[in-house]
């Protein structure tokens, strides 16, 4: 299972801000992307906010088995004006947006891809605000 995190900039009327990215393309704010067999963590190297993945074995998942997933959204540095909302895209491919980034087609990818969130398995975004400078 593959997962894309994306963070949005989403404008009053529901539309996405993009930025200007390389090659002159429109990017989302940022993004993330792991291999859930991939998600071993290195605890040493590992910070609340930046999950450091060990890569070195893989944890493969079984069928209906819910498992830990932290996927580390590269940093990136962001002003929304007032009336923008952030918005976090979960999906097991690149998404709109994201042309300089696509990784590959992920036709090999088929089945059902199951996220538990909320309850006892809450899922957050952890996003630190930095207070207004008087």
């Amino acid at each position: 299972m593959d997962i894309f995190a994306t963070i949005r900039n989403i404008a009053p009327d529901g539309s996405d801000v993009f930025e200007m990215g390389q090659q002159s393309q429109s990017v989302p704010v940022a993004k993330g992307w792991l291999r859930a067999s991939h998600r071993k963590l290195d605890p040493a190297l590992s910070l609340p906010y930046r999950p450091y993945h060990a890569h070195t074995e893989r944890e493969m998942l079984d069928p209906g088995t819910p498992v830990r997933v932290e996927v580390e959204i590269w940093p990136t540095s962001m002003v929304f004006k007032r009336g923008h909302r952030i918005r976090l895209d979960i999906q097991p491919r690149d998404g709109v947006g994201s042309a300089p980034y696509t990784h590959y087609a992920a036709d090999y990818n088929t089945g059902t891809n199951t996220i538990f969130a909320g309850g006892a398995r809450a899922s957050y975004l952890l996003l630190p605000v930095i207070p207004h400078a008087a």
